[in-house]
């Protein structure tokens, strides 16, 4: 399982748009835009803060394996 998937499991979310960006463009330009649309949606401000800074701090050069 890739760092998409981990993160996934562990934050429990069910909408999966917001992991299409990283697995399909630049990691930290393309994940942002498309998790903040999708975690705001759904009142998840915070938790994207979370994430966001989390996949910054593991990612912020490479591109994570999709799963």
């Amino acid at each position: 399982m890739g760092v998409i998937g981990r993160l996934h499991k562990e934050k429990r979310y069910a909408n999966r748009r917001q992991w299409f960006a990283v697995c399909t463009g630049d990691a930290t330009e393309a994940f942002e835009p498309c998790y903040w649309e999708s975690s705001i949606e759904f009142g998840q401000r915070d938790a994207a803060t979370e994430l966001v800074a989390h996949f910054r701090r593991t990612h912020a050069r490479t591109a994570p394996p999709c799963m």
